[in-house]
């Protein structure tokens, strides 16, 4: 179980750095396009960005709870 649950928060450690660069991808296609379309990729890099947030926090709650 210790192998399975260190294995999971690797695979959401990792997750946060995809989420993020995610979110900035669509950040940087929003800023190339009219504006009429950026609100639809800025909308998509804010969910990007909230979920890596959620990612990381989960992650750090389960460091927290592996510690003691």
């Amino acid at each position: 179980m210790e192998e399975l649950f260190r294995e999971a928060l690797s695979l959401i450690e990792s997750d946060v750095h995809w989420l993020e660069a995610a979110g900035q991808h669509c950040k940087n296609l929003a800023n190339r396009l009219p504006e009429a379309d950026q609100a639809q990729w800025g909308l998509l890099k804010e969910v990007y960005r909230e979920r890596a947030t959620l990612h990381s926090e989960l992650a750090s709650r389960m460091r927290e709870q592996a510690a003691g």
